[in-house]
């Protein structure tokens, strides 16, 4: 049988035998790809620009793609690109903040006057800030509700960017912080949120990205991150700490919770009697 000799560089790396790329070409699109790193990180906003500006920067980066889509060597998932320019800014530690809005407050406290209560004021987590005498569901939604936001997610804010726009029927939300804790920027949002919610009673509360509802023309970059330091973050001026901003899109406490198990068992104990 004919053999045939290859150059090294035109062969696949060793630990990688499977890939059609050689390593001159992984090389070649490595290369590209720090070149368009460094082109999206001479205009990103820095690590103290505002959640705004961040928004503004990934806009601007969507709004090129048009441009840039007969372009093989522009990065075919920009926001893979994105996240690793806010992870490298990002701080060791950053202030995780559970935010609500103000209109879906009704909600948090329908499940504060369950058992979700004690646990919640019973958190070092939850905010702080309202009298002693309305630690209580209905005193804490009622000094909540024209609190100050306690959060700098609104900041920087500009109207005309497509990214920060939401429809007349899905108007932009007033968000409020409920909740707030610190972790490592290398930490996945379960690992950050998941004993957060347990200590405020709200387990099988799902969080998205703030302002990331019905806004899909930055889904990609709004979207829940491998790790926090990878997601839009900023400044917090009253402590100076980076924050990421999750908003709450279900709540749901203790009792909720297990009351949907309940109806998981007994659907599925019903369905083993069928069978």
């Amino acid at each position: 049988m004919p053999y045939g000799l290859v150059l090294a560089e035109n062969c696949p790396p060793d630990d990688q035998p499977w890939l059609i790329s050689s390593r001159k070409q992984l090389r070649q699109d490595a290369a590209k790809r720090s070149e368009w790193k460094a082109k999206w990180s001479s205009a990103f906003p820095g690590v103290q620009g505002s959640y705004g500006a961040k928004l503004a920067w990934a806009a601007s980066i969507e709004d090129d793609w048009e441009e840039g889509m007969w372009d093989r060597t522009r990065p075919h998932e920009p926001c893979e690109v994105l996240a690793e320019i806010l992870y490298d800014c990002c701080p060791e530690t950053v202030e995780v903040q559970v935010l609500m809005d103000r209109r879906e407050l009704g909600e948090l406290r329908d499940v504060l006057k369950g058992k979700a209560a004690v646990a919640f004021f019973a958190s070092a987590e939850h905010r702080r800030g309202y009298a002693e005498t309305d630690q209580h569901p209905e005193g804490f939604i009622s000094w909540l509700s024209s609190a100050p936001p306690g959060t700098a997610v609104h900041a920087g804010d500009k109207p005309e960017i497509k990214g920060n726009m939401f429809s007349s029927h899905c108007p932009a939300p007033d968000l409020v912080m409920i909740a707030s804790r610190s972790a490592p920027k290398s930490s996945s949002v379960d690992d950050a949120v998941d004993p957060l919610l347990e200590r405020l009673g709200l387990m099988g509360t799902s969080l998205i990205a703030a302002r990331s509802h019905n806004n899909e023309y930055l889904g990609e970059m709004l979207s829940i991150r491998d790790r926090l330091g990878e997601m839009a973050h900023f400044p917090d001026p009253s402590t100076g700490k980076q924050v990421v901003a999750l908003q709450v899109h279900t709540l749901c406490g203790e009792e909720k919770q297990d009351s949907e198990d309940d109806n998981a068992f007994l659907t599925s104990l019903n369905a083993r009697k069928k069978a």
